[in-house]
Formats: structure tokens, sequence, C-alpha cells
């Protein structure tokens, strides 16, 4: 079965607005960055294409009928991947490993811009008979959530706030960090609370944000004018989406989604494997349980190595070079190719001011939100 590379990247338009273009228009913009950086030409190379799409967030019915033309897939094959985007990678990786494809292209976006009902488009996705009745904003269950995993483990708000301070100050040296900011703990604790004991720091606003990959073969990769980054591993688990069916302190999913990626790329110790990570932290607290489902310290212990700074760009560990959503924003379900695409930004040292010396494995873990247990997680290197 054939190793996989992303052989192309492509990003455009990560801004809170794109008003200047449609989500057609911009998915184009980021097909054509994605194909020129691998020198492919979608119409001749590409053997199937992979479209991460949500109806609930175009508004529009079959939304994935508007995408062959923008990525030059009419009258290939098109599949359709309604999850968190990582998901799609994933499906793109295995159409591969079967032999029956030599590239394949993934793509996803947001155009969170045109969304006035984002609040009740998730409350649409709780559980219609234990929570929806509840008539609460979902976030309400996230400060839940938060305020059970502190309280279980002893942390106190400080530690988040040091979460919030991190990621901005690294979405400072990212040219899509639209809301990273040079700003302290100390400022971030005095903020009034939004959903106790979250603040407006510690949930990531939307941004839009169109992102395309190319995968390939290593016999096709090793033919092109590009620099491949290997997927090593990768794995995704769901769980119930319930709150009243699961642990709040510990992510079953989230944990084994990374267990099946690590086991496929045999990573035994994360911590001394890898190089870094890009974790979801679309709520400050749940970048702390995330670096634990990586397992890249024990439970209940990420805030120790925060407070020593091991998961700052200088650190042993860094987490969320990129300023993470906190900074860069979120961009729905393309953030889990998004967060490959930063990474892969740096393992291939053209992260310009983000990039960290000597990078050659990272491992990325990825979350559709709140109101799911929808997880996946993969491990990159640059080196076959």
């Amino acid at each position: 079965m054939a190793d996989v590379a992303i052989v192309g990247i492509g990003c455009y338009a990560f801004s809170p607005t794109t008003n200047f273009v449609s989500f057609r228009e911009g998915m184009f913009e980021a097909a054509v960055r994605a194909f020129t950086d691998c020198g492919i030409d979608p119409r001749k190379d590409v053997d199937s294409f992979i479209v991460c799409e949500e109806d609930f967030w175009e508004g529009v019915s079959i939304s994935n009928e508007f995408m062959p033309d923008q990525l030059g897939a009419v009258l290939k094959p098109i599949a359709t991947v309604t999850s968190e985007s990582l998901i799609g990678l994933a499906s793109a990786y295995m159409q591969i490993k079967t032999g029956a494809f030599d590239v394949v292209v993934v793509e996803s976006h947001s155009k969170a811009s045109n969304i006035l009902t984002y609040p009740k488009i998730l409350e649409l996705a709780l559980d219609p008979l234990y929570e929806r009745h509840l008539n609460i904003h979902p976030y309400y269950l996230a400060s839940l959530e938060a305020r059970y995993y502190m309280n279980k483990y002893g942390i106190d708000y400080s530690y988040l706030a040091k979460v919030v301070e991190k990621n901005k100050n690294n979405g400072l040296l990212n040219p899509r960090g639209n809301f990273a900011s040079k700003i302290t703990y100390e400022e971030i604790i005095k903020k009034e609370k939004l959903f106790d004991p979250l603040t407006i720091y510690d949930v990531a606003n939307l941004t839009d944000g169109f992102i395309v990959l190319v995968l390939a073969s290593k016999e096709v990769a090793e033919k092109l004018d590009c620099k491949p980054i290997w997927i090593k591993g990768i794995g995704w688990s769901s769980e119930s989406s319930s709150f009243l069916f699961r642990d709040l302190a510990e992510i079953k999913s989230a944990y084994d989604a990374s267990e099946r990626a690590y086991k496929m790329a045999g990573i035994e110790n994360p911590r001394k494997q890898l190089d870094f990570a890009e974790v979801d932290d679309r709520f400050s607290y749940r970048e702390l349980m995330h670096i634990e489902a990586l397992r890249i310290c024990k439970k209940g212990e990420a805030y120790k190595d925060l407070d020593i700074g091991s998961f700052n760009r200088e650190g042993d560990f860094p987490v969320n070079i990129s300023g993470g959503y906190l900074a860069c924003g979120l961009p729905l379900d393309a953030g889990g190719i998004w967060r490959v695409y930063e990474a892969a930004l740096q393992l291939r040292g053209e992260a310009g001011n983000m990039q960290i010396k000597d990078v050659k494995n990272a491992v990325i873990l990825s979350w559709r939100g709140i109101n799911t247990s929808t997880y996946a997680t993969v491990v990159l290197s640059n080196e076959d």
C-alpha cells in the first residue's frame, strides 16, 4: 500500500469577513494556489476530489454541487464528507492507500460571515431528547465542562488565561492572526465572564477561510517539484454527543483517535518523538484537555507544563505556534486541514516569522465542536 504525502497546499482569504468573494470564488483561489504549489493540472492529473461541506453552514442544500467547477473537478469522481475536514483528509488518504488513486484533492472552507444565526445552528445539534429543550446557549455547556475539568484537577482560571495569552501572542507572527493581540493573562483575568468561567477571550471568534490540500502516492510525489509532507498515521473517533453520557473531564474519543494515529505512525512516546502540536483551542480550557488526550503529558497535568513554559514557542514542546483559533479565528469544519496547512509550513521550513528550528514531526488534533464528540488526529513528517 503506497505511502501518502501532502504535496500541495493552498489557503486564501483567512479573514473575519470576505464580502469581496463568494464561497465559490474563494475556493477557486485556494485551489489555484494548491495546484500551483505542486505543479499539477487538476483536469489531467487528479483522480478524485473530497469536499468537506455542511449544508447548514452554506444555507444551500447539497452545497457540494457548487464545487466541481471551482476545483477543476468537472466529470471527475467527487465525494462529500459532512464532518470535520481532518476526516476528509483521512478519506483522501484511504483512497490513495487502495492503489486505485494516485492524486486526491481535499477542500474545505468557511464563509462564516454569511451566517446570521450561528448559535441557533449549534442548538440544532444538541441532543433532541435531553438537551435541546433546555433552551440554553451551547456555550453554556462548554462552561459547565470547563468548570468540571477545573474542579477535578484543581485548576484555577489563571491557567486558562495563560493559554489565551500564549496563543494570541503567537498569532502576532502569523499573517492569518486576525484576532492576535499583545495581551497579558492579568488583563484577561479581569475581563467580565461570558459563560463562567469563560470570558470573551476564552472563546474563539469565527472566521472565513478557504483551504485546499493535494495528496499523492509516493510514486507520484517523487516526480513532482514539491516538498512532500508524509502522513505517518491518522485516526478518528466519535462517542456520545450528549453531556449526560460521557465523562466531562476526559474525552474518550480524542484519546481513541490519537491512539490509532500513534499506532499507525509507530509513536510510543509522543513527547519525545514529536516536535510540536496543533490542537483545537476554540475554548481555552480545551487546549489543555487536548494536550492530555495526545499524551503529551499526564491527565490533569497539562497546566503544570503550561505554567513552566513548555508549550511556548521557545519551550520543549510548542503547542499552537500558529496562534490557533484564539488568534486566527475558527473556520468552522475547515479547521482541521487549516491546522495541517500551518503544520506543513513549519515542516517545510516556510513558516516565515513563525518558524521554529529543527522540526521533523508534528501532530494535529481536530474536534468538530461543542455539540459533538467527533475527533481526528494525524501525524505528519517531512521525512519519508
